[in-house]
């Protein structure tokens, strides 16, 4: 039996499905604010199949592409799958044609304050996931975490709402008021352990927290910042 679901990128419809259902609702979470429905053929822009044979506890991450424990298809029709030969997650569909194209994509992290967008660039465990929430606590609103896509055509900043990923070296991270909402993940979500870092996470979507929001306009780069 295959599940699924589908995903709006910056006007390009994404239909996936799988035989792993954990994996649709985790999707599904991480990127529902990019969900959309009443999909037909005709505007479906690429069609993704990833099939699991890691049981029901499979997670979409990259080393699982790499290992061979998770296959992905894709193609512009369904009926023309090939296989997704990228080490890199299928979604966000950075590598997928024409978001490729279209725009540039670079680890980081963007807000808005007082009208004025501030791009945050740095390694991994440089505090920039810290330092977008502390700001949103004075007003700010975020345009994107982790990943910052900028559309080639004119340079602004495209908005990319998804869950934002707490992870136990932020200090936000014991706070009582968001280890409520890890609730609200898919159970396999709500303890994320990385042991290549040492880490464990959770993911939050941002906007259930009172006062805090995303930004969903696409808008020039004001400020950069460097956390290396």
């Amino acid at each position: 039996m295959n599940y699924q679901q589908f995903f709006s990128f910056w006007n390009s419809t994404l239909s996936v499905s799988s035989n792993n259902k954990q994996i649709i609702e985790q999707l599904s979470y991480i990127y529902k604010p990019e969900i959309v429905s009443n999909v037909g053929d005709s505007e479906v822009t690429y069609y993704i199949d990833i099939h699991s044979s890691t049981g029901e506890n499979a997670l979409l991450f990259g080393e699982n592409i790499e290992n061979g424990l998770i296959d992905v298809s894709y193609g512009k029709s369904r009926n023309d799958l090939k296989t997704w030969k990228s080490n890199t997650t299928i979604l966000p569909p950075i590598s997928l044609a024409p978001l490729v194209n279209a725009f540039t994509f670079i680890h980081g992290c963007a807000l808005l304050l007082d009208g004025k967008t501030h791009v945050i660039f740095g390694p991994s465990r440089s505090g920039k996931t810290t330092f977008i929430l502390s700001m949103l606590d004075k007003g700010a609103s975020l345009i994107s975490d982790d990943i910052v896509a900028v559309r080639n055509s004119d340079w602004f900043l495209m908005p990319f709402p998804k869950a934002v990923a707490v992870r136990n070296t932020n200090d936000f991270y014991f706070q009582p008021q968001l280890n409520k909402l890890r609730m609200a993940a898919p159970e396999s979500l709500r303890s994320i352990y990385i042991p290549k870092l040492g880490l464990d996470s959770y993911l939050i979507h941002i906007d259930s927290v009172p006062g805090w929001r995303y930004s969903h306009d696409s808008l020039k780069i004001d400020y950069i910042f460097d956390f290396r």
